[in-house]
Order: C-alpha cells, then structure tokens, then sequence
C-alpha cells in the first residue's frame, strides 16, 4: 500500500485583509504544484521553499514518491500543506495522473524536485490566467553554481509547432506551464487519465498536443517564473522512438487518414493521356490509392460531368478510390485549386503530379519510404538536373535543400511533388493570385514555407525527367511572383515570434527587414484586382493597363505578344523594347534572383 497523508488543507496561506485587485484576484486562485520525485529528498525542500515563498496565494503541493527511501517523506512532513504519497516503483506517467486527481487547484502546474519558482510568478500567472486557461512564463537554465546559462522564453506557438518535436524548443519548458485544471474535464479529460501510462520518457509532450487542439499556447509572459538545472545528457534511440509515437498519433488524429496515397489532379476534362495515367495508378505495388479530381473549371456542367467521368473510372478500376471537389467561382474565395484538393485527401501523403503515363509501378512504395522519417515534409520526385542544381547543394555527400533556390527558378518549369498533409496544413492556405503563374507560385512558396517551418524537402528522381528546364530570359513575373512569396514569409514572421526564436537556433528562415519593403515597393505597382493573364485581356484593356502602370513590366510584356499575334508587328517591337528596359532594372532586384533568405542566423 502507498503511503499518504496530507497535513492541512488547500492553502496555509489565506489573506483576511485585501489590498489591491491583483491581491484580490490572487486569494481566489488556488495552485495545485505536483512534484514527482524518485529518491530525490534532498532537492525536495528547496521545491518547497519556492512555492512558500508566494503571499496571498492558497497553494497545496502533492508530492509523488516513487523511490523507496524515507528522506522524501521526512521533508514533506514537515509542511502542513503537503499532500505526500509514496508509491515505489511506478512510472512518472502514473505519479502524475495520481497527482492530478488528488488536485483540487484552480491551476496546475508540475514542479520537479531540482527545480524552482521565482518571487511574484504565481502573482503574474494568476492574473494572466483570468483572460486565457494556459499560461507560459519563461524559465532560467541554471548551472550546477547557481549560473543562469540561458533563458527560455516558452513563447506563444501553434498546435503545428509543438508537434515537430526535431526541433528545438519546440515543446515549451514544463515548469514554466500552467493551466486550469477544469479544461481537462472540458475536452473529456479525467484527472487519473490525463497523462498516457504507455509513456515513459515524455508524458507531457502528448498531453499538451491534446491541450492545444482546444486552447492554443497563446498568452506567453516575458516574466521569469521559475530556474531549471540545466542538463546536457544524451537523448536516448528510445527516447527519440517515443517522440515519433506521440507525433503520428497526432498526426492520425489531425488528418484521420483513410487511404495509403492520395493523388490531386485539377483538370478540366479528362482525355486519352489522362486515362494511361489512372492506369499507370492502377497498376501501382501498394494498395489504398485515391485520386481527387479538382473541377478547375468551376462551373455545376462541369462538377457534374466530372462526377460522371469519375463513375466511370471507379467501374473500371475498382481497385482506386475516387472523389472529386468542386470550385465554385466565387470572388471571395481565392484558394488554389490544389489546396482544396490536397485538404480533401483522405491520406497523410499526398502527391500532385502532371498527369502522364510513365509513373514507375513501385513509385507510392518509394514515397512511402521517404516519408518513414517524421521531419520530412515534402518530396520532389521529377526535377531537371539544372533545376535540382538550383534547389539543392551537396554538404558532407548529402543533398540539402538550399532555401533561396526557388527565388531563382524559371517561371515554365514544371514542379511536381509529393506532401505530407500535415506539413501542407501547417504552411497555411495557399492562395492564388492569377492563372498565369498560379503553378509557379504555389510551388515556389510551398518550398519557401516548408523550409521556414523546419519541414525537411528531399528530391528524389522517382519520376523520369524528360524536359529541358526553360533558361528563357524572358520572365516577366519572376520579379513579381519572388515578391508575394518573400511578402507572405515575412507576414508569417511577423504572426509568430516563435519562428523567428525557431530560425535563430537553426531551424527556419532569416529575412531582413529591407527585403521585405523591398518586396512591398514592387507589389504596389500590381495593378488592382488582376494580374496580367495572357490570352483573356483584351488589347484594349492591356493598353489601359500600361497607361496606369507604365512600370509594371508583365503588362508591356504581354501586350508586345497580343499585338505580335494580332499582327501589328511595329507597336509590338516598341511595346518590347519598352519591357526590355524595364526587365533590366527588375534583374537588378535583390527579389528578382537569389533572394538573400537563410537557415539560421544570417552570415
């Protein structure tokens, strides 16, 4: 049988004379501190001691001892407000899911026995917790002498963040968190199941993952609120196998997978080469394929005939899974039509490839290989050599993804990829901004967000490459298509703080703030409403284009093409020859080439 006792209840602590409202707001929060120990007696009074130190503040401190030795049971009888229980040999998930429903608190939070609250934190986090029912506060990493060697801010982060546990920080600090107790019963949490017994190493890692799905880790004080030793052990292979365990169970829960591989295709209407391509899905090694049909055209004829064809190719090849989204042609709504593709998937893989026959039969087999390790979030599996030379450079005999490679690409060449639909949530929504460049674009930010939001990209030539990349000068919208992509990482930056402490430390991207003005110099002078669409602009409507924007080089470059096509060869020389001297100053660009984004601190 364990051994318990408690001496006193909640709160040796009450305050009869209120002086101000936070003294006010503090007698009403009542703190539930759980420590678990294992033999550590020695380190348990001065984890007392730190929470004693709080006026005003009703406090109840359950300890958990899973060692055999007396010491801890001798310290903890010495304070009237500690419930103490001795329960040896139990793993520190069930010492916490003990503690928690022997809580009474208003708050919780999990103090070890090395660690140390500092003056006024509860004062701060009990008047902070009245606005939102997860707190953070930053913590001190102490040396063995006392030392602070760092402070962790435990910054405001998202669901997305906390869950790539490769990087760094990602979890926030432990002692640093607090929150209600009640939002554990609110997502149907009870106090002896809160934490997964099955988990050894990282119990709390799981249980803030199924926190933030309803409360976001968004209220972060600057305020110290309590040291920590500070420790440089090594991370175990079993350690690193729990991590992947709690993120795929997350992952499952986030995405609710139903088949192995999705394929997302936006398609006007399918042809001749569309049915080899279905069949060269057909005749893939790995069962569970999907193909979502995306109706690029909008239209309820075309939905409708779509949804046809689609009957059609499930009778043929029962072996697939089909289903097609429409897009409805609506003004306010400028998502890509691969995004709602790739968001209808019912898998965690998706892959967004031209539509053509020469797919490899092992080819979903190899993605699935690639995807084995949890940090990657996108594969290129068909890239031209020079394309791949753009993308990647060779470090230590291994390809690494080079950030400021999709800056440099042409606007014609073709991108296909494979995305772990997680990652593809995480980068956001994918917006498009005209027809034109929309492929360019999706595939050029896609590349540019997964790198920042430290999701590794891999190629890996899955597919044959047969194309020559485009080495075509004439590029009209590379400027401008650089500028949106730079423009949206930027706005991201400046949403999360904790991108920016993310990229410091090695993992994400580094954009000045001179670039980023930059890039909103040339997005003022995008003409309202649309960009310059080749073929659906009329002469006139070009003309009146340049006429408001002169600079605005894709408009004089794509009427120089109308007139050529309408035959009037002379105004189409000079319509060229105007763009050619506005091209050049756009090359000059730091947005037009290599845009100076890193990984990590800038050199």
């Amino acid at each position: 049988m364990p051994s318990l006792w408690r001496r006193g209840a909640v709160g040796g602590f009450r305050v009869t004379f209120i002086e101000d409202n936070r003294s006010l707001i503090m007698a009403r929060t009542t703190f539930s501190i759980i420590t678990v120990s294992c033999d550590q007696g020695s380190l348990l009074r001065g984890a007392i001691e730190s929470a004693l130190r709080h006026e005003c503040v009703d406090i109840e401190h359950i300890i958990i001892e899973r060692g055999a030795t007396a010491e801890s049971a001798q310290v903890a009888s010495e304070y009237p407000h500690v419930l103490f229980i001795q329960e040896p040999f139990i793993t520190e998930s069930q010492a916490l899911n003990c503690a928690l429903s022997q809580a009474t608190g208003d708050v919780v939070s999990i103090l070890s026995p090395g660690e140390r609250y500092c003056a006024d934190a509860f004062a701060h986090v009990a008047e902070e917790i009245q606005r939102h029912p997860i707190v953070m506060g930053a913590v001190s990493l102490t040396s063995a002498s006392g030392d602070v060697v760092e402070k962790i801010e435990n910054m405001e982060r998202s669901w997305f963040d906390s869950l790539k546990y490769w990087v760094a920080r990602a979890m926030p600090s432990r002692v640093g968190v607090f929150f209600k107790r009640e939002i554990l019963l609110e997502l149907g949490i009870e106090g002896d199941d809160a934490f997964d017994e099955g988990l050894r190493f990282v119990p709390d890692f799981d249980l803030w993952l199924r926190l933030q799905e309803r409360h976001p880790f968004s209220l972060s004080l600057p305020t110290v609120v309590a040291t920590s030793p500070v420790s440089y052990s090594k991370v175990s292979a079993s350690y690193q196998r729990e991590l992947s365990r709690i993120y795929r169970r997350h992952c499952s829960r986030r995405i609710h997978p139903e088949q192995s591989l999705s394929f997302v295709v936006a398609c006007d209407e399918p042809n001749d080469q569309f049915d080899v391509f279905i069949e060269s899905i057909q005749g893939q090694s790995l069962p569970g394929l999907e193909v979502v049909l995306v109706d690029s055209r909008g239209t309820s004829a075309s939905y409708d005939q779509l949804c046809y064809q689609a009957s059609q190719y499930e009778s043929r090849f029962r072996n697939l899974t089909f289903q097609v989204v429409p897009i409805h042609n609506d003004p306010q709504s400028k998502v890509t039509p691969v995004d709602r593709g790739v968001r209808a998937a019912r898998s965690a893989l998706v892959a967004c490839v031209q539509p053509r026959g020469d797919m490899p039969k092992h080819f979903a087999v190899e993605v699935l290989r690639l995807f084995l390790r949890d940090e990657v979030g996108l594969v290129l599996p068909r890239l031209e050599k020079q394309v791949a030379s753009q993308l990647f450079t060779i470090k230590h005999g291994t390809a690494v993804f080079n950030p400021t490679g999709p800056f440099s690409l042409a606007s014609v060449a073709p991108i296909d990829y494979v995305v772990r639909k997680v990652a593809w949530l995480d980068c956001g929504r994918s917006l498009s901004y005209e027809k034109l460049f929309e492929r360019e674009f999706v595939s050029k930010r896609l590349m540019v967000m997964m790198a920042h939001k430290a999701w590794r990209v891999v190629h890996e030539p899955l597919l044959s490459a047969e194309r020559e990349a485009s080495n075509s000068a004439e590029e009209p919208f590379r400027l401008y298509v650089n500028s949106l992509v730079v423009d949206e990482l930027a706005r991201e930056m400046k949403r999360s703080p904790f991108s920016i402490a993310r990229a410091n430390l090695g993992f994400g991207l580094v954009l000045s703030d001179d670039l980023w003005q930059a890039a909103q110099e040339v997005i003022r002078n995008i003409p309202e409403g649309s960009l310059v669409d080749d073929g659906e602009l009329s002469i006139e409507r070009l003309r009146a284009i340049v006429g408001e924007r002169p600079a605005y080089g894709p408009a004089r470059y794509v009427l120089a093409k109308a007139l050529e096509g309408n035959g009037d060869a002379r105004l189409a020389k000079v319509e060229r020859s105007q763009w050619e001297d506005i091209h050049k100053d756009e090359k000059s660009s730091p947005l037009y080439g290599g845009v100076g984004v890193y990984g990590s601190k800038r050199p």
